[in-house]
Formats: C-alpha cells, structure tokens, sequence
C-alpha cells in the first residue's frame, strides 16, 4: 500500500470509536468535525432530555420525555451509520483522486479485522479463519461481561477488546506475509484513537458506577407487599443521597438493608420515627397515643395486628436511632411488626419516582 493512501477500514474503525475521527484521517476535515459537532449535540440533547425523565414528576411529560429519547436514539442510530458507510466511502474517494492504490495482493484487510474486533472480540479472528482463537476471546467476552458489575473487573472487557483488535490486525497483516504491527503502521492514529476510546469507556463505567452506588440507583419491585403504592414489576429510582443532609420523614417510601439479612434490600413505609410510641388499634395507626392522618393514596388501609411487634392492644417504643416501617398492602407485608425497627445507618435511600411502566411513571407518593 502506498504510504499515503487512505486505509478505507481505518477510517470506520476511527468513526466507530467516535464519529467524525473516519473523516479527518481520511482528510476530509470540515466534514469530521461537523459530525463531531453533531455527535456531542446529539449526546449531551440525549442526558439532557434523560435527566429531564429521572427527576420530572410528571406522567404526561415523562411519556413525551420517552418519545424524544427514543427518536434521539434513532437518530443517533441512523447518523452512526450514514457516517461509517460515508467514512469508508471518504477513503476510497481521496485514494481514487490522489491515484493512491491499496495492496490488492493481501489475503486479509488488517484493519476490517481490527474493526470487526472492535464491533466484538472474536469476529476479527473469526474473519481471519482463526477459528480456535476467535472462540477463545469469544468466551473471554461473555466472561468479561458477566463479572463488569463488579466495580474492580469492569474494565477488563475493553482490556479483552483492545488486545482482540490489537492480535486480529496482526494475524491479518502474518497471513499477508508481513510483519507489521498496528502500532507500527499508524501509530500516532492508533495511539490516539486508544486513548481517546478508554478515556471515554472508562469515564463513562466509573461516572455509572459511581453514581449507582453514591446518588441515584434502579430496584425492581418483586411483591406486591407496597401495594397500591408500588405494583410487582415496577422500576423505581432511589435518592441515596436524600438523607444525607435531612432527616426521614413519616411517610416517606425509603429501600433498607433487611435488619434479619442486609445483603437483602426491603422497600416500606417510614410510619414511626426514633424516640415515638406506636400502637396498632382498630386497623389505624396511633403515634404517642393519637391516631395520624396518612396521606390521601393510602388512607384507607387497614393495617393488622400482627407479629412480635404489632401485637393488639401493644404500644411498641421506637429506639432514638431506628424507624417503625410498614409495607402499604398490611394483610401480606413482612415489615416492622415481625423484624422490629430499622436502625438509621441501614437506611439506602428515599424511593421517589416510578420509572417503568410508563403509564405509571411518576412521583412516589
């Protein structure tokens, strides 16, 4: 290949680490940046409308919030490839006018195989022939997906990836009779284009971990002891940070460690505060001796007297340092009046918003 020839499959394998790179290798520079340009719009317009849906309370607004995500997904879907195809066609293009000629002896196209290994490790073997090796990074891949949720192994999928691209290029290049390296060939590309790619992967893994674990996280309801607050099935989000400057109030829907196993996770009812007397009476709740007035969704429930601590006719102290919960369907609901009181330091987070299905998203109430 003459050495200023434009490799067609270099430039998709640039576009798809982000697009735009395609075209500045392939020298058409406004057209890279533009799709650049686009391209970062197109994603920060897509968090924006995101947290839009997160936080906003609103069923109606969220259900357009879903309907703009979606066409932004479609649109970044349909750009993604108009620019691959266009990056490839940009390449051969700028050989064609530069009467710049690829090697049409070579067996393999090193850098097919490379981005074939970059859409999954093992399709770059795969189109080598090597088909013992492609099955060996093929169950790498799945292994490595399987332990990303461990917060110290998920970057050993893109650690899989790289080397993948990095040993189907070679093969190519050995199965053509040569012995050229991807670092070798275009290093300053490669190089950058590396960087670049972990910089974002990794960013992005540790912003979600991170966030997962110290702000916002998803549950899925699995009982219907929340109901009619929460149905089985339902999505909610967590505010893990609710109480970290605020204290629980009576009322608030919040997730905790199971006092009996804390690797469990319990949604109820906070409907006892610490240093309060709580009695069960005639189906209501009574708070230091007076009856209190629940919110309007759930003040038609008729809560039993039942377990160690919801006994008839017992007025049960909650210790300074712990909550009274209950789950809002009473009749079916393992809460405080079976495993006693949640300690504050077990509390995850405040539950405040349904998030799938749609037509149920909204505020916790």
């Amino acid at each position: 290949m003459h050495t200023n020839a434009r490799e067609p499959w270099l430039a998709v394998f640039l576009t798809l680490i982000y697009p735009g790179l395609g075209h500045i290798y392939a020298r058409k520079y406004l057209k890279g940046v533009t799709f650049i340009i686009l391209s970062t719009i197109l994603f920060l317009v897509f968090i924006a409308f995101g947290l839009n849906f997160i936080f906003n309370e609103n069923a109606k607004i969220n259900m357009q919030n879903v309907v703009i995500l979606g066409v932004l997904c479609m649109a970044g879907i349909l750009m993604e490839y108009y620019v691959l195809f266009n990056s490839y066609k940009c390449a051969k293009q700028f050989n064609i006018s530069n009467n710049l000629n690829i090697d049409i002896e070579r067996k393999k196209s090193p850098w097919l195989s490379a981005f074939l290994s970059c859409l999954f490790p093992s399709l770059g073997q795969f189109y080598n022939g090597q088909v013992d090796k492609g099955a060996v990074f093929f169950v790498l891949a799945l292994v490595a997906g399987f332990v990303s949720k461990n917060y110290t192994l998920f970057l050993l999928g893109t650690v899989i990836k790289i080397i993948a691209i990095y040993d189907a290029f070679n093969s190519a290049e050995k199965l053509n009779g040569r012995e050229n390296s991807i670092l070798k060939q275009a290093k300053p590309i490669v190089v950058s284009a590396v960087i670049i790619w972990w910089i974002i992967w990794d960013l992005s893994g540790t912003a979600s971990t991170y966030i997962k674990k110290n702000f916002i996280q998803a549950f899925k309801i699995p009982t219907g002891t929340m109901q009619p607050t929460l149905e089985v099935g339902d999505l909610i989000l967590v505010n893990k940070i609710a109480y970290k400057d605020s204290e629980p109030r009576r009322g608030d829907v919040l997730v905790f460690k199971y006092p009996e196993d804390p690797k469990k996770e319990f949604v109820k009812r906070i409907v006892g505060l610490p240093g309060e007397s709580i009695e069960i009476k005639g189906g209501e709740i009574h708070i230091d001796g007076n009856k209190i007035v629940l919110p309007e969704k759930i003040a038609k429930i008729y809560y039993y007297n039942r377990g160690d601590y919801g006994k008839e006719g017992q007025v049960v102290n909650i210790p300074s340092d712990s909550y009274f919960v209950l789950g809002d369907n009473s009749a079916s609901s393992k809460d405080s009046r079976y495993f006693g009181f949640v300690k504050r330091d077990a509390l995850i987070g405040r539950a405040f918003k349904i998030y799938y299905p749609f037509k149920r998203s909204g505020k916790i109430e």
